[in-house]
């Protein structure tokens, strides 16, 4: 078993019993998951490694605004997965209510979509850090952003702004944005295959021309943002979450 310290470095290897219940479970899993799949040759493997975080964990954002006027307690809580404990504390500024976090499959990035938890806590845009020793990176551009999805190559990251749609790309760069008109309540980027690959946007908000909620799965490019096609649901479904399966052959949506 190899950890790494609270500096990223690479800590002396510990010896296990031969039937280390989490080390047998994790290496049945990878022969699992790596016996049928081809080969491929060293030069098409991608530079970066995976970074290894050790131990396993779960982040959850905690917004702390919108109670009784408090719009302290916005930060995002670290869980130790391995053993179900605490960890530590991401705490955010005052206000931001963060609604949602994601990290990139290489666990080399992670974001926090940043809200706002009070009617001038705008602006306060996506929060990139580092996995494995918390560290804040800057902050992405954005008003309300609500809800996100990082590709699997972990080189574009998706971003609902109220009711626009933001395309990053791995360094922080704007790669496109898009306006569709209607408040985004979820999106997720599909996993690349032989069809490309796509940003699936769920619109569901009011059209204060009419008063009507629009619900409706709009299919984004991931270069351009801009869209290729609309899946129309029921008028007034109040639809709030959407996510793809692994192979990218379905999509689902929670109403």
């Amino acid at each position: 078993q190899f950890t790494l310290d609270a500096e990223g470095r690479l800590s002396a290897p510990q010896a296990l019993a031969v039937d280390y219940p989490e080390a047998v479970q994790a290496l049945e899993r990878a022969r699992a998951a790596t016996s049928s799949a081809p080969r491929v040759e060293d030069a098409a493997r991608p530079d970066a490694g995976v970074v290894v975080v050790s131990p396993p964990l779960l982040f959850v954002a905690n917004s702390g605004g919108g109670v009784a006027g408090n719009i302290s307690g916005d930060s995002v809580s670290v869980i130790n997965v391995a053993t179900d404990t605490y960890q530590a504390t991401m705490q955010l500024t005052a206000g931001n209510g963060p609604t949602d976090v994601v990290i990139a499959p290489d666990n080399s990035k992670g974001y926090i979509a940043n809200y706002g938890s009070c009617s001038t806590c705008v602006n306060r845009g996506v929060t990139p850090f580092t996995p494995s020793n918390l560290a804040v990176q800057g902050v992405l551009g954005g008003v309300e952003p609500y809800s996100l999805s990082i590709s699997n190559d972990g080189t574009r990251l998706a971003v609902s702004d109220f009711e626009t749609l933001r395309i990053y790309d791995q360094n922080g760069t704007s790669i496109a944005t898009a306006n569709l008109s209607v408040p985004i309540s979820a999106v997720a980027i599909s996993p690349i295959g032989p069809n490309g690959q796509n940003v699936y946007v769920l619109r569901s908000g009011t059209q204060t021309v009419n008063g009507t909620t629009i619900d409706s799965v709009v299919v984004a490019s991931i270069t351009t943002a801009q869209s290729a096609s609309q899946l129309p649901l029921p008028v007034n479904s109040g639809c709030g979450s959407l996510a793809v399966s692994p192979d990218g052959s379905h999509i689902y949506v929670g109403c």
